[in-house]
């Protein structure tokens, strides 16, 4: 499987869905405790949201991991949206 990050950073634009889940219902289901927590972002991409909306949606978070099953897609995050508590990881949720 590949996917080009250049091209996928180019269409990688938060979605009003996206903004409204983290910051309405994620609260309302409890999400922002007091407590750290470990989040994961499956289907990373190229990391832009995973630092600039899920990051800050979860101020208490030990770890937020950042998953992609495309290297390329990791490798750009890596570079572009590094963050002390994102660990960017390639892998594939259907081999687990």
């Amino acid at each position: 499987m590949y996917f080009d990050a250049e091209l996928y950073n180019t269409m990688d634009k938060p979605w009003e869905t996206i903004i409204y889940f983290l910051n309405k219902t994620l609260p309302k289901l409890g999400w922002n405790s007091d407590q750290p927590e470990v989040v994961m972002d499956v289907g990373s991409g190229p990391g832009y949201l995973s630092k600039h909306y899920i990051l800050p949606a979860f101020p208490n978070v030990k770890k937020l991991i950042a998953m992609d099953a495309t290297a390329s897609m990791i490798e750009v995050a890596k570079v572009r949206h590094p963050h002390p508590k994102i660990e960017y990881v390639v892998a594939n949720m259907e081999d687990r």
